[in-house]
């Protein structure tokens, strides 16, 4: 380990040290990461957040950009998701029709499929979610089948979904997972693995434009639930059963299940060859994501910044991808409806505010695609406002464009 003044940084050094931002005194979020290797960006960045005569740590032995792993999409700046105008396919539909109750479910289920199902990006997006979800697929009955991990099909997964987020493509929309799912619901084995990994990803996206944190974050979430298929695979105790059990789980059963998060021994060797922040973004997203902030969590109670970041931003995930989830005990929640769920839990305590922030930023109190009701009548979210959550851009039956709701002060909006 040496110390570098920051104005002699070069692409190819390997960070020492965790550097969190000026005025980050708690140290809640690393703008740079212990491990990483510095790209022309990143040493670009790093220059502009710090003053040129500070030190920083470098690990001994510089490797080449040359020399890493396919590096094409290291430091590009996080997409800013601008909103596009888009017209609604169907007819417009009289306001007064709207006032008098005649418009019917129905026509709001064609409403919202003309409007999004029908849209370029959302067939981009569910062209390659569909091929990541057969990936993750394949990873995860491999592991089942043999009780290996292919470490290297999982980096290349995941470097693959972290490039699209980072390359900013217009035709590609994480937010739409979960409706990508509700269409292909009946074939699809690993879904709530697959959707943490991408809500860790979307939402670490507005924190981070590190590709390989952001890779790792990925990783950790696609795996949150990896003890599952340990226990089961190794029939370390009832976990198949209580996996598939169709009723809700007595308490016994229940502490059964938390048992999934006591996974060191088993896992503490994988993916060595990463750096040890990225590893634990990995390991610790595993152990850690029933953990609360508040202390009330599994299975070792800790507290606050005692959970790691990646326990704590999966943690949130975890629980609104099990909201939005059918079970054949509980009915699922709409996108709004989970979303409330969670301020609640956040003013509660049970979140990590800073994390939960960037979550609700990414996702907005009415999630992309739901269909919400507003004293106009009802109404598809086509977009997130990026100045307000709780202000997203709608479609109305009655205009064939997007509606600007944080312009439009009077609109009030409702869960459906």
């Amino acid at each position: 380990m040496k110390k570098v003044p920051i104005k002699d940084l070069v692409p190819g050094m390997q960070l020492g040290e965790d550097l969190y931002r000026e005025g980050d005194r708690l140290k809640r979020t690393p703008l740079f990461s212990y491990g990483i290797f510095l790209t022309e960006r990143s040493v670009e960045q790093i220059k502009r957040f710090f003053p040129s005569t500070r030190f920083v740590k470098i690990i001994d032995g510089e490797l080449s950009i040359e020399e890493r792993r396919d590096d094409s999409v290291v430091g590009k700046s996080v997409p800013q998701f601008p909103v596009n105008k888009r017209t609604m396919l169907t007819k417009p539909i009289p306001y007064e029709e709207l006032l008098s109750g005649n418009f019917s479910r129905l026509s709001a289920v064609e409403m919202f499929e003309d409007s999004i199902l029908q849209s370029k990006i959302y067939k981009n997006t569910k062209k390659k979610i569909k091929k990541y979800i057969s990936n993750v697929n394949s990873i995860l009955e491999a592991f089942i089948n043999t009780g290996k991990l292919n470490e290297n099909f999982v980096m290349e997964t995941a470097q693959s979904i972290t490039s699209d987020i980072l390359e900013g493509n217009n035709f590609f929309d994480l937010s739409l997972v979960y409706l990508v799912e509700l269409e292909e619901w009946d074939k699809i084995t690993f879904n709530h693995s697959f959707d943490v990994g991408v809500l860790t990803l979307f939402s670490a996206s507005f924190m981070s434009d590190q590709y390989e944190e952001l890779t790792s974050l990925f990783i950790g979430g696609l795996l949150h639930d990896v003890g599952k298929f340990i226990y089961s695979k190794y029939k370390l105790n009832d976990m198949d059963y209580l996996v598939k059990k169709p009723d809700k789980l007595t308490r016994e059963e229940l502490e059964q299940v938390k048992r999934h998060v006591a996974m060191e021994q088993y896992i503490k060797d994988w993916f060595p060859n990463l750096p040890n922040r990225l590893r634990e973004n990995i390991i610790y997203g595993i152990l850690e994501h029933h953990e609360r902030f508040d202390g009330s969590g599994y299975l070792r109670g800790k507290k606050g910044q005692n959970i790691s970041f990646s326990g704590r931003l999966i943690a949130i995930c975890d629980v609104y991808d099990a909201l939005v989830r059918r079970r054949s005990y509980k009915t699922l929640l709409t996108p709004s409806q989970a979303m409330a769920v969670l301020l609640k839990m956040e003013k509660e305590g049970m979140f990590d505010r800073s994390l939960f922030q960037y979550f609700y930023k990414a996702m907005g109190r009415f999630p992309n695609a739901g269909v919400v009701n507003t004293n106009r009548g009802i109404a598809v979210v086509s977009n997130q406002n990026p100045n307000d959550p709780e202000r997203p851009y709608l479609i109305f039956p009655e205009s064939t464009e997007e509606v600007n709701t944080y312009n439009e002060v009077d609109i009030e909006i409702f869960d459906l």
